[in-house]
């Protein structure tokens, strides 16, 4: 096999805006895939930095779908009290013992804990101190603050016990939706009580992240953990063996035929056994076999997959075992795993040579335009155009006309 790619490097904590506000010439699978739709496209969105609100919104979720799902950390009985959970869903009380109980300093209690590691991770929370109910979601007693005494009172009591099923420890919710909150802005032990997370935190007050409702939507990522929390092989790939693996995971090196940087994220990464095995998240309206290897192929993930081999190869010294977890947005949201052939990744090099050669002759040139710039084309019918045309001519006369109307 031909070494592509030198000075592979892993860069393990590159965030998600240096890593996308990377120059335009610093390549990509998705960058790549741009271009050979359309060279202008490329140009308007990675050169000119020109990009819609549609597409930040459709890219925020998705960037937040994997933090919901790759958490690194899990909820636990050591970090629920860090007040960065978001809440949902009213339950019942258990009725197995707590975890963790908390006091007051007169010995009632305000505070208990269940633990709950399967099959989606979180905690019961049964307290007097969770704050007001607003529809469906619980807010933090923290969030209270700076509310007038007008507004207080129409909170609903927060002195009974209630309880909810918490879980993603890093998230919060904002007034209008729910944002990562980045662990360089939190304290030791996840506090939120530092100046930098006051200063996030009225960064993104009020502002619209992602719809409670709707087809991307809260609602929308939880259905796709607990699918995928609750499908194998695709749990095991995702969510096992969390303290050996690699989250968001990126591997830079450089083109050895033109030099360019070459980059790639693994979602997951895990090495074992002397083999790097990779698994890559993705989002899908559909997500049965047979139209997302179609899609597949539509969307040059061949490509995407000889990249992340081939870099993963150079990087770790080790064989690459790479799948996807595919998820579907209906309201099942189907879980399946694929698994790119041999011949499938070497027809992704090939895909890489035209693409790497394509924007080569841009960049040099800089003409961003198709090779059919230019060009007038023609309109043929299709053939099954073709065929219904003859049939209906031969019929011409016989009384059966009406028969294709």
């Amino acid at each position: 096999m031909r070494l592509r790619f030198r000075d592979v490097l892993a860069v393990p904590n590159m965030s998600s805006e240096e890593y996308h506000g990377k120059p335009y010439n610093s390549l990509s699978a998705s960058r790549l895939k741009t271009l050979m739709e359309s060279e202008r496209k490329f140009e308007l969105r990675h050169k000119l930095r020109r990009v819609s609100l549609e597409e930040k919104k459709h890219f925020v979720f998705g960037q937040i779908l994997h933090h919901v799902v790759l958490e690194s950390k899990r909820v636990d009985e050591t970090n629920w009290s860090n007040s960065t959970v978001a809440m949902f869903e009213s339950r019942n009380i258990p009725t197995t013992e707590p975890n963790v109980v908390k006091t007051d300093s007169i010995g009632n209690v305000v505070d208990s804990i269940w633990v709950v590691s399967s099959p989606v991770p979180g905690l019961f929370r049964a307290s007097r101190r969770w704050g007001y109910l607003n529809g469906c979601h619980w807010r933090h007693e923290h969030d209270l603050i700076g509310l007038t005494d007008d507004e207080l009172v129409e909170l609903d009591d927060p002195e009974p016990v209630l309880c909810g099923f918490v879980a993603f420890q890093d998230m919060l919710f904002d007034g209008d939706g729910f944002r990562a909150i980045p662990n360089d802005v939190l304290g030791k032990g996840g506090s939120k009580s530092t100046k930098a997370f006051k200063d996030w935190k009225k960064q993104f007050r009020g502002q619209h992240v992602v719809d409670v409702d709707g087809e991307s939507g809260w609602w929308t990522m939880i259905r796709m953990r607990q699918e995928l929390r609750m499908s194998d092989p695709a749990r095991t790939l995702l969510f096992d063996f969390p303290e050996d693996s690699l989250f968001e995971y990126t591997l830079v090196g450089y083109d050895v035929d033109f030099g360019y940087e070459v980059r790639c994220r693994m979602d997951k990464a895990r090495p074992h056994n002397r083999v790097l095995h990779i698994t890559d998240l993705k989002t899908s309206r559909d997500a049965s076999p047979k139209v997302w290897q179609n899609q597949c192929w539509r969307d040059w993930q061949p490509m995407q997959g000889w990249m992340m081999t081939q870099l993963g190869a150079a990087a770790f010294g080790m064989d690459v075992e790479y799948k996807y977890v595919v998820v579907g947005k209906d309201i099942d949201c189907r879980v399946e795993v694929f698994e790119m052939t041999e011949k499938s990744l070497e027809i992704g090099g090939e895909m890489y040579d035209e693409a790497v050669t394509r924007f080569h002759q841009c960049d040099r040139s800089g003409i961003w335009r198709p090779k059919t710039h230019g060009q007038i084309h023609r309109i043929d019918p299709p053939y099954w155009m073709m065929q219904d045309s003859k049939n209906k001519q031969a019929l011409r006369g016989t009384g059966a006309e009406t028969f294709y109307d």
